[in-house]
């Protein structure tokens, strides 16, 4: 038995070790192990072993960050690192609210209080939203009137997505010494949280205290009203009090009274149609009702809760912050951790910037939908989220990605004999492949464009497809102020060929479809065409450098863009087909300018008899 190697745990190694163990044994040497019924008896032994190895592999998985598969042991690991995962987020939206007097009153306020927790409501795909303003707000007399007279009050404000509940829990340690604070809703926002506590319930003077999420434990003392918040091995949010050394100890009959908003998450966003004030605001002297409600803009900032993979990527690199923002990675994290729409993020120092800014920080991020994060959004990063953690000589600035689009041209040669269903099928596939590559490889900072990988990808979307000749162009989207002179630079980031800049149509001191050119030697012209006649509309409106692919436009002062998009597409061609992204950069194929021709080469492939 001690020749056995007890790494050796796959079935039929554990059975050939069973029986060379026993045939050393006096009792069993002239056994046949071969036989039915030890061969029965064996298999048994075999399988036990081998599900308990298998057993106890698992469960030794589960005990480490890296390879753990349960939720609740990643869940477990990360709260060593004092991580929480994030749970689900509620979509919010700024609002501008209108209300006007029911009846013309006399005594007219100088504001009206809208209360805290007012509905809401809001419609998407047929399905109506509930959106609830989680702080009283203070409408104020616009000094306007109705039709009729009577006054009009405003206020603009942010409501968030869902419906605030209320839960409650009285301590009783003398008859349940284990007890929890288990939060039974699995939707719930915990940002929104409000937690108080009344420690003497029955006297008839005590109010409810406010208790606040412990962040720092080394601020704590024994008498401040803290609590702490974790997700529980069944996914729900689990609330923990003081022990009477770090934070307040609560005593037996203590009333807590939790609030918290249950929201749909990402559902919630993109909402930018029927919002509508669905209460009525009444006071002692008088009441109001909805006149008009705006927005600014659509929706946004819902997401669902932390998986699984992201709670294992993100708590160990949110433990290095330790709790503080100081290299452009600690926003990173932060960010990540604090506000989860996002598809993608990039930060770094101003000592890397362009032009160099010391003691500031860029933060460029792309949402999960659309291109750009609103204004309201990069607002309520900055104040507050970053805020809190960056130190005093550091500054934070959100900035917008800035978009290259790769304009692809692709003549494919494939044989039409070795597809029955035809060209356009192929022509399908070719599109498909494009798509599928740029879902994956692109349309991210830091992702970087690989020619020949693209290549492969078009060769390889059909076995009928036997090479492809592909070129691709570089374009930059550029949003002017229309009629009016302004300077411009648009950063391509790659080394471009002289005497390729092009641009879609826009109209220049009054003449129509206008384009820019350069001249090759690095000045760029206003121009146009009549026919095959090229006329100079405006010399030397800004310059080309092509070693940085960067363009800058001075005095430029487009009237109208021909298209009817609000910006002018710039295009150059690259010297080199693999395109590298720099800092706020993302490369993305533009699905609407992949331009496919295919060629039928199957008279190449005919045989010797068909000639």
């Amino acid at each position: 038995m001690s020749n056995i190697k007890v790494t050796d745990l796959d079935f039929d190694i554990l059975k050939e070790n069973l029986k060379d163990f026993l045939r050393g044994q006096e009792e069993f040497q002239d056994y046949d192990f071969d036989g039915s019924g030890l061969q029965i008896l064996l298999d048994i032994l075999s399988a036990n072993t081998h599900y308990n190895a298998i057993y106890q592999n698992m469960v030794a998985n589960e005990m480490f960050l890296d390879s753990a598969v349960l939720r609740e042991s990643v869940v477990s690991r990360s709260k060593a690192l004092g991580y929480t995962p994030s749970s689900i987020k509620s979509a919010q939206v700024e609002v501008t609210l209108s209300v006007v007097e029911k009846d013309i009153y006399e005594d007219q306020p100088s504001s009206v209080a809208l209360p805290q927790y007012s509905n809401f409501s809001a419609s998407k795909d047929g399905v109506t939203y509930i959106f609830q303003n989680l702080i009283g707000q203070t409408l104020a007399d616009s000094e306007e009137t109705d039709s009729g007279g009577r006054k009009i009050y405003s206020g603009t404000f942010t409501i968030n997505q869902g419906i605030m509940v209320e839960q409650n829990f009285e301590v009783k340690f003398q008859e349940d010494p284990n007890q929890r604070y288990v939060l039974d809703n699995l939707n719930i926002d915990i940002s929104t949280l409000i937690v108080r506590v009344k420690q003497n319930p029955q006297d008839s003077n005590a109010t409810y205290d406010v208790s606040t999420l412990a962040e720092n434990v080394v601020e704590l003392g024994p008498n401040d009203n803290v609590y702490w918040v974790n997700e529980n091995e069944s996914g729900k949010y689990e609330l923990f009090f003081g022990n009477g050394r770090i934070g307040k100890k609560l005593s037996d009959g203590t009333l807590i009274k939790i609030q918290y908003l249950t929201t749909s998450g990402p559902i919630g966003n993109n909402i930018d149609t029927g919002f509508t004030f669905s209460d009525v605001i009444n006071t002692s002297t008088s009441s109001y009702e909805l006149k008009s409600i705006s927005r600014t803009s659509s929706s946004f900032g819902g997401a669902e809760k932390e998986s699984l993979e992201e709670i294992r990527f993100t708590s160990p690199k949110y433990y290095e912050m330790q709790n503080r923002s100081v290299t452009a990675l600690d926003y990173k994290y932060l960010v990540q951790k604090k506000y989860q729409n996002i598809e993608s993020i990039k930060t770094w120092g101003g000592e890397d910037n362009d032009p160099v800014y010391y003691g500031r920080v860029f933060i460029s991020l792309k949402p999960k939908t659309g291109f750009f994060i609103t204004d309201t959004a990069k607002k309520s990063i900055v104040n507050d989220i970053v805020k809190d953690y960056n130190v005093v000589t550091i500054d934070a600035e959100i900035v917008e990605p800035e978009y290259t689009f790769i304009e692809l041209t692709t003549e494919v040669k494939y044989n039409l004999r070795e597809v029955p269903q035809g060209e356009e099928y192929v022509k399908s596939l070719v599109l498909s492949s494009i798509q599928n590559f740029n879902q994956n490889n692109l349309g991210k900072f830091d992702s970087y464009f690989r020619f020949s990988r693209l290549i492969s990808t078009i060769d390889d979307s059909s076995d009928a497809i036997k090479s492809n000749i592909s070129t691709v162009k570089i374009k930059n989207r550029l949003i002017p102020n229309l009629g009016i002179s302004s300077s411009y630079v648009s950063r391509f980031n790659a080394e471009v060929s002289p005497g390729t800049l092009s641009s879609s149509n826009f109209t220049y001191e009054g003449i129509t479809k206008c384009l820019l050119e350069d001249d090759s030697l690095g000045n760029i012209n206003v121009v146009s065409f009549s026919g095959n006649v090229k006329l100079s509309v405006k010399s030397n409106i800004g310059t080309v450098d092509y070693n940085k692919g960067s363009i800058s436009l001075n005095g430029f002062s487009p009237t109208e863009i021909t298209n009817g998009d609000d910006y002018i597409n710039l295009i150059l061609t690259p010297k080199s087909s693999d395109l590298s992204p720099l800092r706020n950069q993302i490369l993305e194929i533009d699905s609407e300018s992949i331009n496919i021709s295919m060629n039928n080469i199957s008279e190449q492939f005919l045989t010797q008899n068909e000639f």
